[in-house]
């Protein structure tokens, strides 16, 4: 369980985010929601100590991640990737692997499988040999993405992952994500679109101007007060009646 107690966390000692409080158990796939400038991107990185931390803690299974644990037990894909040098996706997947230091380093059996996972999950075998530089930006997200997924990370953080992602690729990139978070793991994202979040995500974290307005299932959190709450416009709340999901409509 990832347990964050009381974060208060920002910039040079000045606030962003403000005492939010949330158990998160495993095997969720949680989506953080809210308008922009509410606190999402602060958020994910007060729980790695990105930023300056105020007060509160965040805690795994009861107790404080210390030093370098934070490494082996998170994973991060930021919203923006700044890689300056010419290597190849395969290197780049190459290099998020424990065991891998240099261009000579050796992958033990079980890296090799968790990246041949995401090459296949990601489509990105037509992609391995090209240079990191030389890919759509599309192309890149979808790499990071896998190169964060495929560290043996417990809990796996994404910024607004689908950002530059055509909607076949936005789609496919949350049905796995979904699934590899039913499987021993959390994974929390930052995500725009409402409806996908309302679709693939097991639980939301509502945020407004810094503070926690709601956690909870998604008929819990996403109801018309809740989103007039935190984005100040009106839609409309309904059921999909082929797979029982939630879906949102802005209205005048």
């Amino acid at each position: 369980m990832l347990s964050i107690r009381n974060l208060s966390a920002g910039y040079f000692k000045e606030y962003v985010i403000r005492d939010i409080s949330i158990d998160i158990d495993n095997n969720l796939f949680v989506g953080v929601i809210g308008k922009n400038g509410s606190g999402k991107s602060t958020f994910m990185k007060a729980i790695l100590r990105l930023v300056d931390i105020v007060k509160g803690e965040v805690l795994i299974d009861g107790k404080r991640v210390i030093g370098d644990e934070i490494y082996r037990l998170f994973s991060y894909v930021p919203q923006e990737n700044f890689i300056n040098f010419d290597f190849s996706v395969y290197e780049i997947l190459k290099m998020s692997q424990p065991s891998y230091q240099d261009f000579f380093g050796t992958l033990s059996v079980e890296e090799k499988r968790r990246i041949e996972e995401i090459i296949e999950i990601f489509d990105l075998g037509p992609l391995l040999k090209r240079s990191i530089l030389n890919l759509s930006g599309g192309e890149r997200r979808r790499v990071m993405i896998g190169r964060g997924l495929s560290q043996p990370s417990d809990i796996v953080l994404l910024d607004e992952p689908l950002s530059g992602l055509d909607i076949e690729h936005q789609v496919k990139v949350f049905k796995r994500i979904s699934e590899m978070s039913h499987k021993g793991r959390i994974i929390i994202a930052s995500i725009h679109d409402l409806n996908l979040a309302a679709q693939f995500c097991d639980r939301i974290i509502l945020m407004g101007e810094g503070r926690l307005i709601k956690y909870g299932l998604i008929e819990e959190v996403m109801t018309y007060n809740n989103i007039k709450t935190a984005f100040g416009v009106d839609v409309y709340v309904g059921v999909n009646e082929i797979n029982n999901k939630r879906f949102l409509i802005p209205f005048s």
